[in-house]
């Protein structure tokens, strides 16, 4: 992996393919959760993926995500994938930047408060039982 300046370190790609072109989405297609719990277990809670041809760097401790979301929201942009998907997805809270992004949150996070996500958790509960069944389903059958 080249070394980008003021970036930390993170997992290579395994083999020829992997370290040049793939980078660790083998390893995320395998088995995303381990992979992601063993490279911040290795790389701490700031860490950079190769994802194909692209750095990306995972901050996966809640304050430092914080910080970045949104603290020093204004610092930061979002990636190019994210930007493409502006296309298509329009000016949403995931796609926006700036003000656009603030006005959108700030009416979102209502729906975010203790007492409106206990309002919904029936709701979401009985949203996920056939994924589940699928998944037991699914279980027994391997």
């Amino acid at each position: 992996m080249t070394d980008l300046i003021g970036w930390p370190q993170g997992p290579r790609g395994r083999g020829l393919l992997g370290d040049l072109f793939l980078g660790n989405v083998p390893e995320l297609r395998r088995d995303a959760l381990g992979f992601m719990r063993h490279a911040r277990a290795a790389y701490g809670d700031v860490f950079r993926l190769r994802l194909g041809p692209r750095d990306v760097l995972v901050v996966a401790e809640p304050a430092a995500a914080r910080e970045v979301l949104v603290d020093q929201a204004a610092h930061f942009r979002k990636g190019r994938g994210i930007q493409k998907m502006r296309e298509f997805l329009g000016d949403g809270l995931l796609t926006a930047e700036g003000q656009t992004w603030r006005t959108h949150r700030r009416l979102m996070q209502p729906a975010f408060h203790r007492a409106a996500l206990c309002d919904m958790a029936a709701a979401i509960g009985e949203a996920c039982d056939p994924l589940l069944a699928h998944l037991e389903v699914a279980t027994l059958m391997a």
